[in-house]
Order: structure tokens, then sequence, then C-alpha cells
């Protein structure tokens, strides 16, 4: 994998944390944007790509940073 993809899949990754604190209250239940960037993650980079992408954010959740919505994190 090129550097411009390692860069991609990173900055596609850290779009995602970052949406997690972005909140539009939209009817009775909060929505994020996390649903956006994932799937504009998977339209710009491709599957393979976009599922690497959508894997470090996960694990990054799993290792405790709160990067989920609503600022959790962890195990769910």
């Amino acid at each position: 994998m090129s550097l411009r993809r390692k860069m991609l899949v990173s900055l596609f990754a850290a779009l995602i944390c970052v949406s997690s604190i972005i909140i539009l209250p939209i009817g009775p239940v909060p929505v994020t944007l996390q649903v956006f960037f994932i799937v504009l993650t998977g339209a710009v980079l491709g599957p393979k790509m976009g599922a690497l992408s959508v894997v470090i954010w996960i694990l990054l959740g799993t290792f405790g940073l709160p990067v989920f919505a609503g600022g959790k994190a962890g195990p769910m």
C-alpha cells in the first residue's frame, strides 16, 4: 500500500472519529454524522480501503479512545 493510500485511510478513520461528537437533534433520537462518514468512506476509498478505515476506527474505540457516539469507548 502506498503512502498516499495509507494517509487517506488514516484521514477517513480520523473523520469518522471526529464525526461522533457532531450530533444532529432530529426527532426524538439524536443522530450523529458517523453513519454519513462511514458511507462516504466506502464511496470515496472503495470497499477494501474503506473497510480498513472502519476497522481502524473500531479498534481505536475498542482500545479505549472515546470515538463512538456519545463519547463511548471500550467493548460494548
